[in-house]
């Protein structure tokens, strides 16, 4: 009989609330722990929010020089 670990996989509904929480600059950390959310998990979907509004902040002054003449 094998044992399979599952790992709980956070929703995407609680992912929109804790970014939601740092956009608003509220303690999404104290957020996570109320939701059951382990800080690492939290910190990571924060980290890939920061980096994903980076690059496309990024992307959109690409295209605003790209359209200069």
């Amino acid at each position: 009989n094998i044992l399979i670990k599952r790992y709980k996989t956070t929703s995407l509904q609680d992912k929109e609330r804790l970014v939601r929480a740092f956009e608003s600059n509220q303690d999404w950390i104290y957020l996570s722990s109320q939701m059951g959310i382990n800080f690492n998990i939290a910190n990571g979907i924060v980290s890939r929010y920061k980096k994903m509004k980076s690059k496309a902040k990024e992307e959109a002054i690409r295209n605003l020089l790209s359209h200069q003449k």
